[in-house]
């Protein structure tokens, strides 16, 4: 079966990589013991390197930015903490329990946060300021098995399964929309982390949309 995953880019990153002689300037944020790393993407350390230490992080398995926040998933702790993208702790633990159950791998929607329990073996899903909005929103018995990889597709989502070695597929309201969508092959060693790339044509036609955002903007400059 041919599987084709598309995803929207933010016009920030996508303005870097697509215009002449552009390039992404960004930060790196790693999860390394109970901490939060920062570094360039020339691999220099921003600072001393560490961004945040401890303050609520316990085992993070999982990051993910929504703006100038940073949400973090605490495996050993079953929280959900967050923190600026200066390091600042804005909740140690944003979300506590309430589904979580060995939390694994954490994708973002909009407002919301998904997260996939590997031990409970559970979709939940909050909102970024912690709202509880379905502790079990796909339950226990459909098609979860030990879940590593999240990500989110317009509104679908996709999970990798390790311990059976599968690809799921719901949607965001909690469906389950194939039980697997793939199983076996290239999946058989057991898969943990899952992106979803875009294809040509939506890169090219959000190059189109990004240039003439920029033509627009020029001309406004020009006539100030």
């Amino acid at each position: 079966m041919k599987t084709r995953i598309t995803r929207t880019i933010p016009l920030a990153i996508l303005a870097g990589l697509l215009l002449p002689g552009g390039h992404l300037h960004a930060q790196l944020v790693i999860t390394s013991g109970n901490t939060l790393a920062e570094y360039n993407t020339n691999g220099t350390p921003v600072g001393s390197g560490t961004l945040v230490n401890g303050a609520g992080l316990n085992f993070p398995w999982s990051v993910t930015v929504s703006g100038p926040d940073l949400f973090v998933v605490n495996q050993k702790a079953n929280t959900i903490s967050e923190y600026n993208t200066s390091g600042g702790v804005l909740a140690s633990a944003l979300v506590s329990g309430n589904g979580l159950s060995g939390a694994n791998a954490m994708a973002i929607s909009g407002t919301d946060l998904f997260v996939v329990n590997y031990t409970s073996n559970t979709i939940s899903e909050y909102n970024t300021s912690g709202g509880v909005l379905a502790s079990a929103l796909v339950p226990t018995g459909h098609g979860l098995n030990g879940p590593e990889g999240i990500v989110i597709s317009g509104t679908d989502i996709f999970v990798a399964n390790y311990s059976n070695q599968t690809l799921m597929e719901y949607d965001t309201s909690g469906n389950t929309l194939a039980n697997p969508l793939a199983s076996g092959g290239a999946l058989s060693s057991g898969p943990i982390g899952i992106v979803a790339i875009p294809e040509p044509s939506t890169w090219a036609m959000m190059g189109i949309g990004a240039g003439l955002l920029i033509f627009r903007r020029q001309r406004r400059l020009r006539r100030e």
